[in-house]
């Protein structure tokens, strides 16, 4: 299984928990082979129809960890 078809769907928190969304598609740079960000959907009625109009970009530079769920920093922290 490719590691983007793992990843879709997972839900994104910040570091104290609160629930951020869940990945609705990955960045990734074909020359470098690296995953440069998760494309987070808040959810709602608008993304189920397909708006992009709520979704969030995380930099893999703010990914703390990924297993059940991917634990992101908060916008004011540095680890």
């Amino acid at each position: 299984m490719r590691l983007k078809e793992k990843i879709i769907g997972k839900e994104v928190v910040d570091i104290n928990a609160m629930v951020i969304g869940s990945v609705k598609d990955v960045e990734v740079n074909f020359e470098s082979k690296t995953l440069e960000a998760f494309i987070v959907g808040k959810g709602g009625l608008l993304e189920g129809l397909g708006s992009s109009r709520n979704d969030i970009i995380i930099p893999h530079s703010m990914v703390v960890a990924v297993g059940d769920k991917i634990i992101v920093k908060s916008e004011n922290q540095h680890l």
